[in-house]
């Protein structure tokens, strides 16, 4: 692999390490929170839909419960795209040798899981008391099956990592033999049922707290009742089956990662014989510098933890290292120079995991008490105030049981990422410096805290408002039953799947650019508004149902470059960094304005979200448009990774792509948004679209100027970049025209060309080059960045099925929000 320890400081990898755990804990815990309040949303819902007599209450319980959902949702896609992009951007080794096999997986929770449950929130938001109420319950199990369909496959990929399975080594790659295969991962069913079992503890819980904590305050007992029932019943089940089903991961563990196994129970000496067995640490004082424990122990348990009998050997830490040193040291761990330890942090590992195996039986015993004090009939809910305050105590419980979970499973695995195969020093980015590690390390830190914090504080004030009846929410439903009423009256050849997978990749970056752009575009919109509330509100009505399913575009788009064309992804957000990061922080404070903007009223919490909404839509178009700017005119590649200072990428050509981007953005944006608003407000932004379109003129004429001195277009393919520049004028020319004229709707699909036509002259000029290196013969290409044709072939097969999915899915709802977009607003916005 070419690396050693004089090449990359061992810091970058600690930053690196400590950068994805903040990230993947803070993700997992918005992940739970959204799961289990949709599946608790949905069942109080479908109890409105299909109940006999009065089911408003459920309808109330609907209302209020989805709204700490959205908060959530919200939260947990912006921290998502973090994840996403860590793995080029922190990690691109990783992404170069093992992307054949996790990109696959990756790409269809992208273009599946992700696009549906992104583009029906909205729809289903958007559609309270518009739809009927079956229909509408409906949309919530889409919502909820399409959250189900990510783990399986982010499950996979972890799988995949703890215990390698379903690929060959070609040319010291890891190369995908089959699809099917990765989940028949001895791994893969005991963490998926774990997880499952894990989240549905955490909603019910969640629930119930949340219902006894309105019961003690006296609000709208008579409904919370039923909530609190229906999360226990949630939670008791789960509960039971969890030690169980730790159990069977216990022995997965002790037969697939021994080292990991002998940590979590403080075990540094080989113990047990074929007649007895070894014991099991309840607590103990370890040294980690003398490799001793001092414990308090239960005799043979600790064999039957890791064998499910309770006689023989269990090995030790210092007898599991010994082989370790044996095996890997001069092959998979030689860039170490023989300086590594495959000691893992024992007394993290070793209490994380007593943590969560005590909290595991208290949740069983606890459950159980619970549900029968507060299900039996000689008493009422309300007269067991102790029982329902621990409820509202213990709903904080399994947020920190599943991160001690998700500690021992990703720190237990020290010092690999691919277990066996790939060391953390081996994975990190080898462009990345110290400083940017560290930065963005820093500022994702402060960011998570602030979300969290934030999602805290409005979801407390949510709880603390209630679901009492409201004559708004009443009136608004008894005015959508009134519109109701009314409406009623031969497998490719590999080079062929280069060209295919190129296509693709940029028609989905095309389509978020188009659709997000035009977000993008309504965002910075409300600059020209000013204050005025009514104004901004018209503007966000008109994006707020759908940018998170315009976001996942780019989300797929970059989940298909990893899948296929690892070597390009992980050059591109590694070599980036910076902007890369740069962009996703201000995708998540943009994300997040949404609904977080009008939980609190006060003048300077609003400001602050509404220059978020501004600066997070601006910020976004301006740096990708630099990065693909920059990527086609040449930046410094060496042995198949961007190492570009801000000076290389930072050029007036990529600058001005930057500027471009936004301009499109902003136009495509306005026009969309004129098609809906009223007036005084389409006057208004039409001047600025009027001002816009003339400014892009001349940027374009300049762009046109630079492009022969700065990329290959001419030289590669000069005919269809100059049809597709004289394309882009066309359109824009037309399109002026238009708003001339105030044929909005015509200008809106002529900005949409104008942009389309700008993006695939970035990506077509100098295809087959992915990103042009400044030296001969360093660009990286479509032939040297490609995945197998197994990992090509199961994602064509992939995007050819999914993409009339994802299409029709968000021109239905597209459809559906048009339709009812001049109707009272939904009581869930």
């Amino acid at each position: 692999m070419g690396l050693t320890l004089a090449t990359i400081p061992l810091a970058v990898t600690n930053l690196s390490r400590m950068q994805f755990a903040v990230t993947a804990i803070t993700h997992f815990l918005f992940v739970t929170t959204t799961i289990g309040m949709l599946l608790t949303t949905m069942i109080f819902e479908f109890m409105y839909a299909y109940g006999r007599g009065d089911t408003e209450k459920y309808g109330r319980l609907t209302l209020f419960f989805s709204r700490i959902f959205f908060f959530s949702f919200g939260t947990g896609v912006v921290t998502g795209l973090i994840m996403e992009f860590q793995f080029g951007m922190n990690w691109s080794a990783f992404t170069r040798l093992m992307g054949d096999v996790a990109g696959v997986p990756l790409a269809i929770e992208s273009m599946i899981s992700f696009f549906v449950e992104s583009t029906i929130i909205g729809l289903w938001r958007f559609t309270w008391g518009k739809l009927p109420k079956r229909a509408h319950a409906w949309l919530g199990v889409g919502m909820l099956g399409a959250s189900l369909f990510s783990i399986v496959w982010i499950i996979a990929i972890n799988a995949f990592m703890q215990n390698p399975y379903g690929f060959r080594l070609e040319g010291g790659r890891a190369r995908l033999t089959s699809l099917i295969t990765l989940l028949q991962n001895p791994q893969y069913r005991p963490e998926f049922l774990h997880v499952l079992f894990a989240i549905l503890i955490t909603g019910g819980f969640l629930t119930a707290g949340i219902a006894a904590w309105q019961i003690l305050h006296k609000r709208d007992t008579s409904a919370f009742k039923i909530a609190v029932q229906i999360g226990l019943l949630i939670a008791l089940p789960a509960a039971f089956l969890q030690p169980a089903q730790g159990d069977d991961q216990g022995a997965a563990t002790a037969a697939l990662q021994p080292m990991k196994f002998t940590a979590i129970e403080g075990r540094y000496e080989t113990e047990g014989s074929p007649t007895t067995g070894a014991p099991w640490a309840m607590a103990a004082l370890i040294n980690e510098d003398t490799h001793t424990t001092k414990a308090v122990s239960i005799p043979n348990m600790g064999t039957y933890f890791g064998k499910n009998t309770f006689t023989g050997t269990m090995p030790g830490m210092n007898a599991v290292a010994k082989m370790y040193h044996a095996k890997f040291d001069k092959t998979v761990a030689k860039s170490y120079d023989g300086q590594m330890t495959y000691y893992p942090p024992v007394t993290l590992l070793f209490w994380t995991m007593h943590l969560m195996v005590y909290a595991g039986y208290f949740f069983t015993m606890f459950a159980l008490f619970a549900t029968i004090m507060l299900h039996r009939r000689q008493s009422a809910i309300e007269d067991h105030p102790k029982t329902l305050r621990t409820l509202g105590w213990v709903l904080w419980l399994p947020y920190l049981t599943f991160t001690s979970g998700w500690i021992v499973a990703e720190v237990g695995r020290y010092p690999f990422v691919v277990y066996g195969l790939l060391t953390q020093y081996d994975a990190v980015s080898p462009s990345v410096t110290v400083t940017e590690a560290g930065t963005s390390l820093a500022l994702f830190l402060m960011a998570d805290i602030f979300l969290v914090t934030t999602m805290i504080y409005i979801s407390h004030r949510t709880v603390k408002r209630g679901c009492r009846k409201s004559p708004v929410i009443i009136q608004k439903i008894a005015q959508f039953r009134i519109h109701l009423q009314r409406r009623r009256s031969v497998m490719p050849s590999l080079s062929n799947l280069q060209v295919i997978f190129l296509g693709i990749i940029s028609t989905e970056l095309m389509l978020f650019f188009v659709l997000d752009g035009a977000d993008f575009g309504a965002g910075m919109a409300t600059f020209f508004v000013g204050d005025d509330l009514s104004k901004r509100q018209q503007i966000m009505k008109v994006t707020g149902p759908v940018w998170g399913g315009n976001e996942t575009w780019a989300v797929t788009a970059f989940a298909v470059m990893f899948a296929a064309y690892p070597g390009w992804y992980s050059a591109l957000t590694s070599g980036y960094y910076p902007l890369i990061f740069l962009m996703l922080f201000f995708l998540i404070f943009r994300g997040v304005s949404f609904d977080y903007r009008n939980q609190w009223h006060s003048r300077h919490y609003n400001r602050f979200w509404d220059w978020a909404l501004f600066i997070g839509s601006l910020m976004p178009p301006f740096l990708l448009g630099i990065i693909f700017s920059s990527t086609v005119s040449g930046v410094p590649i060496r042995n198949g990774f961007v190492y570009a200072s801000m000076g290389d990428i930072l050029t007036p050509f990529s600058i001005l792509g930057g500027i471009l981007a936004v301009l499109f953005s902003l136009n495509v944006g306005l026009n969309r948004v004129i098609k809906k608003v009223t007036e005084p407000v389409a006057t208004s932004l039409t001047v600025a679209l009027k001002r816009t379109t003339w400014i892009l003129y001349p940027a374009l004429v300049l762009f046109a100027i630079l492009l022969p001195f700065n990329t290959q277009f001419f030289t590669n393919r000069p005919v269809i970049v100059t049809l597709l520049l004289i394309l882009l004028v066309a359109f824009l020319g037309v399109e002026t025209w238009a708003i001339s004229q105030q044929r909005r709707r015509v200008a809106f699909w002529l900005s949409v060309g104008t942009m389309a036509s700008f993006i695939y002259t970035i990506f077509l000029g100098v295809f087959p080059t992915l990103i042009v290196g400044r030296t001969a013969g360093t660009s990286i290409t479509a032939l040297t960045a490609t995945s197998g044709p197994v990992s090509l072939l199961w994602t064509a097969w992939l995007f050819g099925f999914t993409i009339i999915l994802m299409v029709g899915l968000q021109a239905t709802a597209y459809h559906l929000i048009n339709k009812y977009y001049h109707e009272p607003a939904s009581p869930m916005i």
